[in-house]
C-alpha cells in the first residue's frame, strides 16, 4: 500500500482503514447502485469518468463518487493517484471541492468529494442568452479561483486540467473548483490523447511535454477561461483539437478589447500577461495575479463588498 494512501485512509475524515476502503466503493452483488459505505442517489455522469451522487451512511452527508478505469499503460496508476489524493485531502479552502475519501477495487480507481449544489460555469454560460459574463462578474470569477490555485500552490500542487466544467458556481454565488487530486489523464493511453480531450485550455509547456509543470500552466488555463468567460468561447478553439494545440503553441491570442472595445485596458492587458506562451512571461504565482486584480479599476465600492460578503457566508 503506498504510503499516502496509508496516511489518507487513516484520516479522521475518512474514519474507515485502507483494509476496509480497498473494496469499500466495490458495487455489492444485486445492487450495482449500492457502494459500501455509500448509497447512490442519482448518476450525475455515466462516460469514461462516471459521477454519482450519494449519501456517505457513516456521516449522512451528500458526496460525489468519481470513477476512473486507468489505460493499460499506466501501470502506477494507482500509486500516483493514492498520493496526489492524500494531498489534496489535507487542504481546506473554501474555493476548492473537499476531498473526502479514495479506493480502489479491481482495476478501477474512485475519488470521493464534497458534492456541491451548484451549476458549472460551462452551464452557466450556455444557459445565458448572451452566453457570456458581464465584465465584473468574470473579474469575481476569476479572483475566486486565482484563490484556489494558490491554495494549491502552497501545498505543492497545481491543477493540470483546469477547464469551464471544473468550475462550479454554486448557489450563494461562491466559486468552487473542483477535479484536484483526481489524474484524470491515466483513463488516456498517451499524454497527447488527454491533452486533446482538453485542447482549448492547455499552456504551451503541456503540449510540449515538458517535464516539469507548475502553476504558472493552471494561470495560462486561467486565461483562457477568462476569455471564454467574457466571450463564450476560449481563445484557441478548432473542429480539430490538433489544431487548437498548435495555435497554443503559435498563435498571437486575440485581444480582448480589440474583440469589445468597451472593455477595460485592465482587463486586456491582465488576460493577455496570462497568455504568454513562455511560462516565464506569466505571473509567477496566483498571488501576483491577485495583486494586479485587486488593483484592477473595477475592484472597488459595490464589487469588493459584494465578495467580503460571499467570503462570510462561506465561513458560515
Amino acid at each position: 500500500m503506498p504510503e499516502a494512501a496509508a496516511a489518507l485512509s487513516a484520516s479522521p475524515e475518512n474514519g474507515r482503514t485502507r483494509e476496509e476502503k480497498d473494496g469499500a466503493l466495490a458495487p455489492t452483488i444485486g445492487n450495482p447502485r449500492r457502494f459500501v459505505g455509500y448509497c447512490i442517489t442519482a448518476v450525475i455522469r455515466e462516460a469514461e469518468t462516471a459521477v454519482y451522487r450519494a449519501t456517505d451512511e457513516r456521516f449522512g452527508r451528500e458526496v460525489a463518487i468519481h470513477v476512473l478505469t486507468p489505460a493499460e499503460s499506466h501501470k502506477e496508476a494507482a500509486a500516483h493517484f493514492f498520493t496526489e489524493a492524500a494531498t489534496v485531502a489535507r487542504l481546506r479552502h473554501p474555493t476548492l471541492v473537499r476531498a473526502m475519501d479514495v479506493g480502489k477495487s479491481g482495476r478501477q480507481l474512485f475519488f470521493v468529494e464534497e458534492h456541491v449544489r451548484s451549476e458549472s460555469l460551462a452551464d452557466k454560460l450556455a444557459r445565458l442568452e448572451r452566453k457570456r459574463l458581464g465584465e465584473g462578474e468574470a473579474l469575481r470569477l476569476v479572483r475566486q479561483l486565482a484563490l484556489a490555485l494558490q491554495a494549491l500552490a502552497d501545498a505543492g500542487l497545481c491543477h493540470r486540467w483546469l477547464r469551464p466544467d471544473k468550475i462550479l458556481l454554486t448557489e450563494s454565488g461562491n466559486v468552487k473548483l473542483r477535479g484536484a487530486g483526481q489524474a484524470r489523464h491515466l483513463r488516456f493511453s498517451t499524454w497527447r490523447e488527454a491533452l486533446c480531450e482538453s485542447a482549448a485550455w492547455v499552456a504551451p509547456e503541456k503540449i510540449r511535454e515538458d517535464s516539469h509543470l507548475d502553476i504558472r500552466a493552471d494561470l495560462y488555463s486561467l486565461g483562457c477561461v477568462w476569455f471564454y468567460a467574457l466571450f463564450g468561447q476560449p481563445p484557441f478553439s478548432a473542429a480539430v483539437a490538433e489544431s487548437a494545440l498548435e495555435s497554443h503553441l503559435s498563435a498571437l491570442p486575440p485581444s480582448p478589447r480589440e474583440r469589445d472595445p468597451r472593455l477595460s485596458a485592465a482587463t486586456s492587458q491582465i488576460i493577455l500577461w496570462l497568455l504568454k506562451k513562455e511560462r516565464e512571461a506569466r505571473p509567477s504565482a496566483p498571488r501576483d495575479l491577485l495583486a494586479h486584480l485587486e488593483r484592477h479599476p473595477l475592484w472597488e465600492g459595490k464589487m469588493a463588498a459584494d465578495i467580503s460578503t460571499h467570503q462570510v457566508k462561506e465561513r458560515e
